[in-house]
């Protein structure tokens, strides 16, 4: 009886064996939802997983997994609802699925743990390299993804440049990793650990960051990096309601300014009366007009502009220098607004101005896709608001 017992629970504990790994029914994830994924099972495989050792051949540069090694893994169904629960998905996750995904995660460990330093050191670098070289931002992270084909010619230029020869799902998953290095440094720089397990400190933190536009992919990273028990959907509701309270203030305090200014914001005023405004008014002036034009707008001179008179927002942050001049615009107000579209993790730059700009004003902004109004283009826009 007791061999009977021993034979059930050995074949009962092996996930191959689980009536319900095959069971489980098998859907296509898109590429923004395998990284969620991938993002969830990390921070899951690294404080409650434990994997046997598997053997490698150094072959001159190469390192093999030996496909046929037996995979082990104690907890499959348990890393199936623990990822059920946090990324909120019904089905479609068999355990096929993870226990491929997390063979995947160990050959990686694994291949960078036998590697010399000399390896690492030089992997690291080059995916760094090539991160920086792809965003603005380290916190634009989540949203950075690479081609089949990018990997494909990547690893060829490590092979043929550097003598590493690896294949495109170990480098892919390496870059994943850098990836997520990288992004939480620079998220721990931007929040104070100590209290972003607060879901208000949290949303306040992410509209500092990314602005009134809500993106579920930012909001799962930044809970993952911190290994914070929130869930997505209370922390949007949070976002919401700050969003609001913070809007109904800024209102307030501009229609003060507003009330209390000699300024005139009037839709019928014309390129002759923007002639006429002073600087701050030509601010104010655009803030009214972006809003009729459907955007989110505020003035940043509050608070210090650092290169940007304006933010708007409808479905990207733009940064926007306005110069009311009575001469051309020269470069520098080109290279402001370019720190400036780093400084607030925007994705596009403007400068607007009533006049006209410099040839080299031209050519800086076409070199650096930054967006240009001159005269002509701010009387059409003014005339259809």
């Amino acid at each position: 009886v007791l061999f009977i017992v021993l034979i059930s629970y050995f074949l009962l504990d092996r996930p191959e064996s689980s009536k319900n790994r095959n069971s489980n029914e098998e859907k296509e994830f898109n590429s923004q939802d395998m990284a969620k994924i991938k993002v969830v099972l990390r921070k899951y495989i690294d404080k409650k997983s434990t994997f046997r050792d598997f053997e490698f051949s150094p072959l001159d540069n190469t390192y093999e997994l030996d496909l046929n090694a037996e995979f082990r893994f104690e907890g499959l169904e348990r890393a199936q609802n623990y990822l059920e629960k946090e990324l909120d998905i019904t089905g479609g996750l068999s355990l096929d699925m993870i226990s491929e995904l997390i063979y995947s995660e160990q050959k990686t460990k694994n291949i960078i743990d036998r590697k010399s330093n000399n390896f690492i050191e030089i992997m690291e670098h080059e995916v760094r390299k090539l991160l920086n070289k792809s965003i603005n931002s380290a916190l634009d992270i989540p949203k950075t993804n690479f081609s089949d084909d990018f990997i494909t010619t990547f690893k060829e230029y490590l092979l043929e440049k550097k003598d590493i020869q690896i294949s495109n799902n170990v480098l892919s998953l390496i870059i994943e990793k850098e990836k997520l290095n990288m992004y939480s440094k620079e998220l721990e720089k931007a929040i104070d650990s100590n209290r972003i397990s607060d879901i208000t400190h949290f949303s306040k933190k992410y509209l500092d960051i990314y602005g009134y536009s809500i993106d579920e992919d930012y909001i799962v990273w930044m809970i993952n990096v911190f290994d914070l028990n929130l869930m997505v959907d209370d922390v949007i509701k949070k976002i919401n309601n700050i969003k609001n309270s913070r809007r109904k203030k800024k209102n307030i305090e501009e229609m003060d300014k507003f009330l209390n200014s000699n300024a005139d914001y009037k839709k019928s005023a014309d390129i002759n009366d923007i002639d006429m405004m002073t600087g701050e008014e030509f601010e104010y002036f655009l803030k009214d007009l972006f809003i009729r034009l459907g955007y989110d707008a505020e003035v940043t001179q509050l608070s210090g502009d650092q290169g940007a008179d304006l933010i708007v927002e409808k479905d990207n942050r733009i940064v926007i220098q306005a110069k009311r001049y009575s001469n051309k615009v020269s470069n520098s107000a080109i290279q402001e607004v370019i720190g400036a579209k780093k400084y607030y993790n925007a994705k596009k730059a403007m400068v607007i101005t009533n006049y006209y700009f410099t040839k080299s004003a031209k050519e800086l902004a076409e070199i650096n896709d930054v967006i240009l109004w001159n005269r002509d283009m701010l009387k059409e826009k003014v005339s259809l608001a």
